[in-house]
Parts: C-alpha cells; sequence; structure tokens
C-alpha cells in the first residue's frame, strides 16, 4: 500500500509539497501562505489519519489556502493510501 501512496503523492502532491514532503514543489512557488510541510505537519499531534484525510478531501478553502479539493479526483481508497504514505515521510 505504501508503494502505491508514494506513485499517488508524487503524481498529485509533489508539484507543490515537494518529492519529500518539505513544502518545496516548483508548484507552490509564490503561493500565500506556501505549501505544508508535511514531513514536519505529519509529527505533529493534530495530524491524526482523519484529518490528514479531511485535508486531502476537502483541501485548504476552509483553512485559507490554495491546496485544492482531492475528493472528487480520487478515489476514498487512493487518499487513505496518500495518507499512509505520509507516515512513511
Amino acid at each position: 500500500m505504501t508503494a502505491a501512496g508514494e506513485r499517488l503523492y508524487q503524481a498529485n502532491c509533489a508539484v507543490c509539497h515537494g518529492s519529500g514532503g518539505d513544502g518545496d514543489g516548483p508548484g507552490g512557488a509564490g503561493l500565500s501562505p506556501p505549501p505544508a510541510n508535511l514531513r514536519w505537519t505529519v509529527r505533529r499531534p493534530v495530524a491524526t489519519d482523519g484529518y490528514l484525510m479531511w485535508a486531502i478531501s476537502d483541501g485548504g478553502a476552509a483553512i485559507g489556502t490554495g491546496m485544492p479539493a482531492f475528493a472528487g479526483a480520487l478515489s476514498e481508497q487512493d487518499r487513505w493510501r496518500i495518507v499512509h504514505y505520509l507516515r512513511t515521510l
């Protein structure tokens, strides 16, 4: 499951969050606020699996970021795969 999550992450998230999750992807340059450093974020107590799933699914509108919602673009199973991959960063 982790390999599939990594492929999905690289295809959908890395452009902004960076290939290693450091928030340094080329698509995130100039965004305000900048993309989250996921390597750091996933270690925060608030970053439960449910929170990560919500953030991936609904995007950042609720918290004032430009992150798109992926609920319509990725299946629930694929979004969970990304959550599991994020735990390996």
